[in-house]
């Protein structure tokens, strides 16, 4: 049996450690624009699969989504975001992108959204303007990348090492690095922790706990862009580091109330029995 100890204030959430899947549901339009529907939908899904290949986010296939829906005896129509999460939500999607289209006179105009179906809150919306269909799809797979940011974990700076902590654990601060301030760990807020597994290695060299410090860089919407493991056997660090990336957190916002990128240290422990 495996105790996983997390040592500060929050309650653990025994979450399995499996890839996070993202499903791109068909768009919806006012007129019926069904073939360009489709073909908007799959370019995104395309994009998706392109930007996320490292982040551990899987993108599920629309015959998938559609042969799930059906063995529910559900369908894919929906009329508002509402109803959208809750399709993630009976597809076992962690997340959910729509679109709606809207054709003003010669304006194209395409909402994206992005939503995490658990707490149902909506994580980035990107809106695209067009003079035409061509215009529109053009635009497609740059926007798309931007929509997709709160997903992808691959960082755009590399940050300097943290400093170790010394001896007493104390030392929960880390260095200035970028744009990636420094936070405490009693400002955090855990939205999602991940249930690291026992390595076989470390039953095999007769181990049975492990104390581990992990720093993390999260960005401003509280995905871990980056995290280190140090104070503990390397046997434990590729698991530690792997569902570690799985964890979210309320955006650390600063003064103003503005979402920021961060840095902070947390030690974490589990034990084998």
């Amino acid at each position: 049996m495996l105790r996983f100890i997390i040592l500060f204030s929050a309650t653990f959430l025994a979450t399995p450690a499996f890839a996070e899947r993202l499903a791109v549901l068909d768009f919806t339009s006012v007129k019926s624009e069904r073939e360009l529907l489709g073909v908007m939908a799959e370019m995104v899904r395309n994009e998706a699969v392109n930007q996320l290949t490292d982040s551990g986010v899987k993108v599920m296939d629309q015959a998938n989504i559609l042969a799930l829906l059906q063995d529910q005896g559900k369908d894919a129509s929906c009329l508002g975001g509402e109803c959208e999460i809750e399709i993630g939500r009976n597809i076992g999607a962690d997340y959910v992108v729509t679109g709606q289209l809207t054709v003003l006179g010669e304006d194209w105009i395409l909402n994206l959204s992005l939503y995490e179906t658990e707490s149902g809150s909506k994580l980035k919306g990107q809106t695209i303007e067009a003079a035409s269909s061509k215009a529109l799809r053009q635009r497609l797979t740059k926007d798309t990348a931007v929509l997709l940011k709160p997903l992808d974990r691959t960082p755009e700076k590399e940050p300097a090492k943290a400093a170790t902590p010394d001896s007493s654990g104390d030392a929960l601060m880390g260095p200035q690095k970028g744009d990636f301030r420094p936070v405490h760990w009693s400002s955090l807020k855990v939205k999602k922790q991940v249930r690291p597994s026992f390595p076989r290695q470390a039953r095999e060299m007769n181990l049975s706990k492990a104390d581990c410090v992990v720093d993390f860089w999260i960005d401003e919407f509280g995905v871990p862009q980056r995290v280190g493991v140090s104070a503990c056997e390397p046997v434990f660090h590729a698991a530690t580091e792997s569902a570690c990336m799985k964890w979210r957190f309320q955006p650390v916002k600063d003064k103003s109330g503005r979402a920021i990128t961060a840095f902070f240290k947390l030690r974490v422990g589990y034990t084998a029995q």
